[in-house]
C-alpha cells in the first residue's frame, strides 16, 4: 500500500489529519480554537492539553 492509500483509508474512517501529518480521533477533541487570520485551529483535549493544529478556512 502506498502512503496515499493509507491516508485515504484513515480519512474515510473519520480520523482528522493535523498539519504535521498525524491523525487523531474526533472523540478525544474537547475544544477547537480557530485563528482565522492564520488559517489554523488549535485542537485541545478535555484537560486543556494541545493535541495538534488543523487547517481552518480563512
Amino acid at each position: 500500500m502506498s502512503e496515499k492509500n493509507i491516508k485515504s483509508i484513515l480519512r474515510d474512517s473519520g480520523l482528522l489529519e493535523m498539519i504535521d501529518g498525524q491523525f487523531i480521533s474526533p472523540t478525544i477533541i474537547a475544544r477547537i480554537i480557530p485563528d482565522r487570520k492564520k488559517g489554523i485551529a488549535v485542537v485541545k483535549d478535555k484537560h486543556g492539553n494541545r493535541i495538534g493544529i488543523l487547517r481552518w478556512l480563512k
